[in-house]
């Protein structure tokens, strides 16, 4: 099974149980007068700080791994991306080189028949040439 298929069956795993998480609610307490802080009332407010910061590392581990699932997805669609260019080029490579033996080989038909037709052509001259001579003689 490939990575993207594991990491999108988890990504919906992972979306499906934040839907149904409630979401954590800190009680509101109302504000005292600074005379009547207690110790309690100061320890309670170093344990909410305490909270809040663990919610925001879970948080914040919570985005990063979001964050290297998608870079691995988005690295295994480049690769296979990489490897149907490769394959791609391969053939084309292939192609430019039975195009290029076609073309040497009609190269070399053009030619030869151009040869054919310069010696053509002084046959021609030579045949016109005896025929203009015997006209004359005659």
């Amino acid at each position: 099974m490939p990575y993207s298929a594991i990491i999108d069956d988890w990504l919906i795993a992972e979306l499906s149980n934040a839907q149904m998480k409630p979401k954590l609610v800190l009680p509101r307490i109302a504000p005292r007068p600074m005379e009547s802080m207690t110790l309690s009332s100061t320890k309670r407010k170093v344990e909410e700080r305490q909270d809040e910061i663990a919610i925001k590392r879970q948080r914040n581990t919570d985005a990063a791994r979001r964050s290297r699932l998608k870079k691995m997805i988005k690295m295994e669609s480049l690769e296979k991306r990489v490897q149907d260019l490769e394959s791609e080029n391969h053939g084309l490579s292939t192609r430019v080189a039975v195009l290029e033996s076609e073309k040497a080989g009609l190269e070399s038909k053009d030619h030869s028949l151009e040869e054919r037709i310069r010696a053509l052509e002084n046959q021609l001259a030579e045949a016109h040439k005896a025929l203009t001579t015997n006209i004359n003689k005659q």
